[in-house]
């Protein structure tokens, strides 16, 4: 059985759109498109947050985090990467999809994600000049926050927030050039402490907050994953930060 929602249904708009994405590589430029979810504030905007999908595409979860973000005063964004792989995937929880998202990310790779965010921001940036942008992701998608705070200054992109990214720990060596913001659950069975303290001990410029009864997955309120008083200090605490960045 699903955990109830943490979050009541906002009167938010919703929308999609089709991004373009250029892409440069070593054998040439070409470009492709993903669906973006788009969730909007009925009111002025704060900025906008792209939501970047866990291993498991962009499912019920995910938009019901970007119409939450919108109801709090944000344009939210949530792109669907693995439509450079195969259009429309969505997945749930179970063993079998665990294994597919995994094979997914490992199939798409770092670059055309990272494309991916820097187009969002030029986009947004063409017609809200002036709102700002931040990168929030969860699980996959917090570790691509994580290099999008190392790799993409200079794109409009002004903050990041990386959720219990796992594989923040490979690139861990890595500069931090944009304000970046990091949680962890103390109980996760995939993010050993260990790994957490190797990253605060690389980048001690940075918050990385952990907390004690939380394990991965602690925001995501429609599994079993979800803590709710560890969800929601993480919130407080990511709100505060973008506060600090201009949001």
């Amino acid at each position: 059985m699903k955990a109830a929602m943490l979050w009541a249904m906002p009167e938010s708009n919703t929308d999609h759109f089709s991004l373009k994405v250029p892409f440069h590589s070593s054998i040439g430029d070409t470009s492709f498109s993903v669906d973006v979810f788009e969730a909007k504030p009925k009111g002025e905007t704060r900025g906008l947050l792209i939501v970047i999908q866990e291993i498991f595409g962009v499912n019920d979860h995910i938009r019901s985090v970007a119409r939450h973000f919108a109801d709090l005063g944000f344009t939210a964004w949530a792109p669907a990467f693995f439509d450079v792989i195969e259009p429309g995937i969505e997945m749930g929880y179970s063993a079998e999809e665990l294994q597919r998202g995994r094979e997914l990310v490992g199939k798409l790779g770092w670059d055309k994600p990272l494309a991916t965010l820097a187009a969002a921001a030029g986009k947004w940036a063409d017609s809200h000049r002036g709102k700002p942008v931040a990168t929030i992701g969860y699980c996959w998608g917090g570790a691509l926050s994580y290099l999008a705070s190392t790799r993409l200054k200079g794109t409009g992109i002004k903050a990041c927030v990386n959720y219990y990214g796992r594989q923040a720990y490979d690139f861990r060596h890595e500069t931090v050039t944009l304000p970046l913001i990091m949680h962890y659950g103390e109980k996760d069975p995939f993010i050993p402490m260990d790994i957490v303290n190797a990253i605060k001990a690389e980048h001690e410029e940075i918050r990385v907050f952990t907390y004690p009864e939380a394990g991965h997955g602690f925001n995501r309120d429609s599994s079993h994953d979800y803590h709710k008083e560890s969800a929601d200090l993480a919130w407080a605490r990511t709100e505060s930060f973008l506060k600090e960045n201009g949001f």
